[in-house]
């Protein structure tokens, strides 16, 4: 079982590999370059939320900050939402719902079509930064237990 820099090791291949992919289709500025870095290294952390770690120390400093700003906003709907979400990987086993290819591309999708129902003009790139995480959440997988586990 790799550690936290291993998996970000990780998380930079899948973030270099893609990015060269999508320089054909598309020329990101620096500022996009480096927001989706930082969601590839975010996924190639993010499965082991569910277990102390460093993805869980920066996960729950996301979502305090990410509070913080709903609520300033007043947006309490959203952070309602949010503040339940949180709780989820204190509810589950360590390797079992979130090291699920099959549930963290189900969580893509619905967070995808949320946002184009309710925020549309961010939709496609919203996207862009799913696609970078779930990409490094799969490095995680990969580097944790191999091809089988991306979509047991």
């Amino acid at each position: 079982m790799p550690g936290y820099k291993v998996h970000l090791v990780g998380g930079m291949a899948v973030y270099l590999a893609l990015l060269y992919c999508i320089s054909y289709l598309t020329a990101p500025s620096l500022v996009t370059c480096l927001e989706w870095m930082l969601c590839a290294l975010a996924g190639a952390l993010f499965p082991d939320v569910d277990v102390k770690s460093k993805g869980q120390n920066i996960f729950y400093w996301i979502i305090f900050l990410g509070l913080l700003l709903l609520m300033a906003q007043h947006k309490w709907q959203a952070a309602s939402m949010i503040s339940l979400f949180s709780l989820v990987p204190q509810l589950v086993g360590h390797r079992g719902l979130f090291h699920r290819g099959l549930f963290l591309l189900a969580t893509a999708v619905l967070v995808i079509v949320s946002m184009m129902i309710w925020y549309p003009f961010y939709a496609r790139g919203v996207a862009y930064d799913i696609l970078f995480f779930i990409l490094g959440a799969f490095s995680h997988l990969w580097l944790d237990m191999g091809w089988k586990a991306l979509f047991r």
